[in-house]
């Protein structure tokens, strides 16, 4: 039985992989061929010393050791074939760490949905994207099915093979690369091992996994646009809803957590050749990237590309990655960061959001709100302080329903994940029903500022009861609604009708949140016209 870490390498990338190996210090060492493939074995004979940190920590216990270094042996199993110019790279000790710029991102997951049995799963690595963007590793029981809920992304997939006689009977890792644990092809067969991938990759049929994924952006204007608007997200990166920094990066399938790691920030000005190095740093916040293009006043937008964070992981290895490799960004038309370049999300993914996103109690309200009508509230109520639109529907909602009473504008203030919070807990609230209302007019980004709003709240019910921090008053919450009156034409059938990724993912967000505090939510959607 044997193992394999497989990756594979864009077409067009074998001479850039051969010369980056070379730089790295590792030096051919053999040439084979196997079933049209030919073989180069690369090695690191000499491999740089790297510094154990726990010595020079604890120097006074290893009295005559501090000065001890590690050294780390890598090599590389580099296959090519001539026919149709397939390239893989078997990647041992850390020479994953170097080859991700020419790796093809999406192929062990490909692989996954040729061979792999959606019956078998036994771990998943995720983005969730609700509102905020998060990561999550969750690990089945045995003989699980794969699931995903609306909003998670797959990069990573641990399941075993449906024909268990040719891909072996141990979980099979699928990430960036595929790991098989035991497989019965011996080394000197690797050709045919890669040529039997390349067929299953080929083939129309699946396996029946279906995963919801990302797909990449190859526009160069949309990619410089996207760009921008990441530095100025950067730039406020403590304060925005878009953005993050990642807990852990998975390399092929290997896992690296940042709590294990210290980082340095490097930039290189390849004009005049000056280098730009921060502190030792013991991890990668918003505050040290600000201080860091602050402190070498550095264009942000135009350096922020060429930043790289160089990572210590313990004693055992180090390495230098881009720093938008790191970050986390959600754009507002859904397309989003993942190790420096920008996807969009598969059609998996869509049918997925939308399909729960219909399960929530949706109405369609006949009633027309016309701005006509409003403007001549506006003068009829000259004692209102206020005339914006939502409040001349929060009025007609009243007087429709006098169980309301209006709590718009009512601030209440919390202290929410380290940071202080202004809420507006609602706009209506019938505490006969045990209900809140939040009202918005607009489209749907205004729509998501109003499940942010919901979110927060709902955050911040225990039992079904919400209490105002500034007179300890509590009120029963059972039921909420969010009553949207859209510009639009013409009113969506469905929930999913709306063409706003952004609102249906914090929707969801919504929902499920609801769901776990035995809140009903309700959505009424009705119209208001400029007529």
């Amino acid at each position: 039985m044997a193992k394999y870490n497989i990756y594979k390498i864009k077409s067009n990338r074998l001479a850039q992989v051969q010369n980056l190996l070379t730089i790295k210090g590792y030096r051919l060492v053999s040439e084979t061929e196997s079933n049209n493939f030919k073989m180069e074995a690369y090695f690191t004979p000499s491999p740089t010393p790297t510094d154990i940190w726990w010595l020079e920590q604890y120097a006074s216990f290893f009295e005559g050791f501090a000065d001890r270094k590690n050294k780390i042996y890598s090599g590389a199993i580099l296959a090519y074939n001539s026919f149709d110019k397939s390239i893989y790279l078997i990647a041992l000790g850390k020479t994953h760490f170097y080859i991700q710029p020419h790796i093809e991102l999406d192929f062990g997951l490909n692989l996954a949905e040729k061979i792999a049995n959606p019956g078998s799963a036994k771990t998943k690595s995720t983005k969730k994207f609700a509102g905020n963007t998060s990561k999550a590793i969750t690990s089945y029981m045995m003989n699980s099915p794969l699931r995903f809920a609306s909003g998670e992304a797959a990069e990573y997939v641990k399941l075993q093979a449906t024909d268990t006689n040719i891909w072996g009977r141990s979980f099979i890792h699928f990430g960036t690369s595929v790991h098989f644990s035991s497989i019965t092809t011996e080394p000197e067969h690797i050709g045919t091992l890669l040529n039997r991938i390349g067929n299953n990759l080929n083939d129309k049929e699946d396996s029946g996994v279906r995963l919801p994924r990302m797909l990449a952006i190859k526009d160069p204007a949309q990619i410089k646009y996207l760009d921008e608007k990441l530095a100025e997200s950067v730039l406020n990166g403590d304060i925005s809803n878009s953005i993050g920094i990642h807990d852990y990066e998975l390399y092929g399938t290997d896992f690296v957590f940042s709590q294990a790691t210290q980082v340095k920030l490097k930039y290189k000005d390849n004009n005049s050749n000056n280098v730009f190095t921060s502190e030792l740093l013991p991890e990668l916040s918003f505050e040290a990237i600000r201080e860091f293009f602050q402190n070498h006043t550095l264009d942000i937008k135009n350096t922020l590309r060429d930043v790289r964070v160089q990572v210590f992981v313990d004693e055992k290895s180090k390495f230098s990655v881009n720093l938008v490799n790191l970050l986390d960004y959600l754009s507002d038309e859904q397309l989003f960061l993942f190790r420096g370049k920008w996807y969009l999300f598969n059609k998996s993914f869509i049918e997925s959001l939308q399909s729960e996103v219909d399960k929530i109690h949706f109405e369609r309200s006949s009633t027309i709100y016309k701005r006509s009508e409003h403007q001549k509230w506006v003068v009829d109520n000259p004692s209102e302080k206020v005339n914006y639109p939502e409040k001349y529907l929060l009025n007609e909602l009243e007087s429709q329903n006098p169980q309301y009473l209006q709590n718009d504008r009512e601030l209440d203030y919390k202290h929410v994940n380290g940071k202080n919070y202004s809420i507006e807990v609602s706009d209506l609230i019938n505490e006969n029903s045990q209900e809140i209302v939040i009202v918005k007019i607009g489209n749907p980004k205004d729509f998501s500022y109003a499940a942010n709003q919901s979110l927060l709240t709902i955050s911040q019910i225990i039992n079904n009861k919400y209490t105002y921090e500034k007179d300890n008053r509590k009120i029963e919450i059972k039921n909420l609604t969010l009553y949207l009156a859209t510009k639009n034409k013409t009113l969506p059938e469905k929930l999913s009708g709306f063409n706003s990724l952004n609102f249906l993912i914090q929707l969801n967000e919504l929902s499920i949140n609801a769901t776990e505090k035995n809140i009903k939510l309700k959505v009424i959607l009705t119209q208001y016209t400029d007529n």
